[in-house]
Formats: C-alpha cells, structure tokens, sequence
C-alpha cells in the first residue's frame, strides 16, 4: 500500500481540505491510503473521519511571525520528516504561496525526501512580489507540480512552466450523485429552517479578506430593498466573523441573515437555497462553486475567477464593484427553474471518481519512477 502524506494547516470543511477529503472517500485504500501532517494542533472538522478511513494525523509547529522563525522551522520540519520518513511514501504539499513551498521543499531536502509533490489552489493571494520571487528560488529543487487550474499553475510555478506542459492539472472532484438537485429534499429542508415562502441566498466559505463578504452583504442589503421577504443563509467560520456581524447588525439585518456555522448538510443546503452568491476576490478553482452547479443552482460570481469552473449554463460573472448591480441581477435570477439548468461536457472531468483513479494512477507512477 501506498503512504501518501498530505501537508495542510488543519483539515476543517473549507475547499482544499474538502476535496482532498472527497479523494480520499473515493480512492481504492487497498492500494492508496492518506495520512495528514498538520501545522496546527487544534481538531480539525474531518479528523474522526480521517482517522475512521485508516488515516493518521501527524503534527507539527510552526510560524510565520518573521524571517528568522522561518528557518527555524525548517530545521523542525527536517527533523520531523527525518524521523518519520518510513511511515509514508509520498508527499503531497497544498499550498497558496511560495513561501510555504520553500519551507517545505528545503525541509524535505534537507531529510532527503524524493517523492514529493506541490499542488496549488489559489490563482493569486497576498505578498505578490514575494511570491514571484521566492517562485524562482523553488524552481531549483526537484518535485512534481500540480494545480487545480492554469491560473493556479500561474500563480505558484510562472506562466512558462504551465506552458511548457510542466504543471499536471488535477480537477476539484466532486460526487455528482450528492449534490444533484432534489425538489423533495429543496421542500423538506427549507420547512426545517423556516424558510417556506421565502428567497433564498446561500455562501459557503470561510470568513476571510479572500471570500469578500463585507462587498456580499453589501449586495444583500441593496437586494432587500427589491424583495424584504429574502434570507441569506451563511455557512463557515473564521477571522472576521464578528466583523461582518458587525455590519450586518448596523444595517438592521439581524433577521435577515442566518450565521450557520461549518456544517456537514452542506448538500441539503444546497437544494434550499434560490440563488448562490460568491464575491471571492480570487480562487484556483473552487470546489463549492462546483458543487453549487451540479446542485442546479443559479451563480453570481465575480468575473475573475478560473473559467474552468464554469460547467453549467447559469453563471453570471460579475466585478466586484456595484452591490446594486449585483443585487438587480440576483433578482432576474430568482424566476430561473432550477430543473432548466443544464451541466456542460465539462463537468465530467470533475467527477470524483475519476479524479480519485487519475490519482492514484499518478502516486503509483511516482513509486515506479523514483523506487
């Protein structure tokens, strides 16, 4: 059997942890089992799961307070994969920035790590400049890259890398059986939340710079003065949290908005929801996204995201620059027959299984090739 060492921060429901959950789920564990190496200790959403489908969680500390902790942790990270280097197999870094990559890949340098591959999923993100130069930096070492997108390949390895055919691109694999839409379960799901007769509007993302809900609320508040009788539901947690009940409270729309928390109904909550808004100010390409159209639902999104998430015939891209704009195209939205919605060809490359075979296709080749 193959150990394949997933490196993330924590595996809570957010879009890169999801994914490689859904792999997980779906790959063949008699011959490809996940294991996690998290740099935070707290619990994460998925690790009874993890744990229940054979898989272990390793730890280790770090921060990225300055320059100089950077190399202490490198030095920790060494040590660690030293040390364990016979309980896995393959590496598999998720990262957003190539300052994290370097860490890692001089980590694994250092133990002596072959089998190692970096696998991005943001197409931008903070500290540009930076990016771009520590990009050149990484390209000295040996590893296999990956990205869920070409402007995610973009991002993280330079646009001569994808072009050259040097970034494999590994689709967000979703389970299409799950989401697809359900009248019944749209019934019953919006009787449990009280909901019956009203608009509905959902967002599911962390509370972060990146997810832009202050501009959604925004949105929502230019909506409500279209149609009063409209909920948006949202579902995460994070950093601004509190931030954004703030504005929510000061615009007088306490009732109006539902904080759901991290949920694992999130495919029930789809068939409830009219109208999915999603304002991100930039992502590789989006697993919920994803799921939100094989759930049929009707997307406004803004403009810039990868267009290789596009798979249905109802996605509306906006910029992120008038709320009232927006608000008046999510109200033309709300009549569209959620059974009229048609998936592209292109979805069929997300489909889990699929993906899950590809990968595990490739860590076999990974063994083959470096013993």
């Amino acid at each position: 059997m193959i150990r394949v060492l997933h490196c993330v921060k924590k595996m809570d429901r957010a879009g890169i942890e999801t994914f490689i959950m859904n792999v997980f789920r779906n790959i063949d564990k008699k011959e490809v089992c996940f294991d996690f190496l998290c740099s935070s200790r707290e619990h994460g959403d998925y690790d009874d799961e993890i744990r229940a489908l054979g898989g272990n969680i390793y730890y280790t500390s770090q921060s990225n307070a300055s320059i100089l902790k950077h190399f202490v942790v490198i030095k920790s990270l060494a040590k660690w994969f030293k040390e364990n280097r016979n309980n896995f197999d393959v590496v598999h870094l998720h990262a957003d920035h190539n300052v994290s990559v370097l860490i890692y890949l001089e980590a694994m340098r250092q133990a002596k790590i072959k089998k190692v591959i970096v696998h991005s999923h943001n197409n931008s993100g903070s500290h540009i400049v930076a990016n771009k130069l520590l990009r050149n930096i990484c390209s000295l070492y040996k590893f296999e890259k990956f990205a869920c997108s070409e402007e995610a390949g973009v991002w993280l390895f330079g646009k001569k890398t994808v072009k050259q055919g040097k970034v494999k691109m590994i689709p967000n694999g979703i389970d299409f059986v799950k989401y697809t839409y359900n009248p019944k379960i749209s019934e019953a799901k919006k009787h449990e939340l009280g909901l019956k007769g009203k608009t509905v509007f959902g967002h599911i993302g962390r509370f972060s710079m990146q997810k832009n809900h202050k501009f959604l609320i925004e949105v929502f508040s230019e909506y409500q003065k279209i149609n009063s009788n409209s909920v948006l539901l949202l579902v995460g947690r994070g950093e601004l949290e509190e931030q954004i009940k703030k504005q929510v409270h000061d615009l007088s729309l306490d009732d109006k908005v539902k904080f759901l928390g991290v949920r694992d109904d999130v495919s029930e909550l789809l068939q409830a929801i009219d109208v999915f808004v999603f304002p991100s100010l930039y992502e590789g390409l989006s697993v919920v996204l994803l799921e939100v159209q094989v759930a049929s639902l009707p997307v406004v999104t803004n403009c810039n995201i990868s267009r290789q998430t596009i798979i249905s015939d109802c996605v509306t891209l906006l910029p992120v620059t008038d709320p009232k704009k927006w608000a008046k195209t999510i109200a033309d939205l709300t009549h569209i027959d959620r059974n009229a919605i048609i998936l592209t060809d292109a979805a069929k490359a997300f489909n889990i299984k699929s993906v899950a075979l590809m990968l595990k296709q490739y860590y076999m080749s990974l063994m083959e090739i470096y013993g």
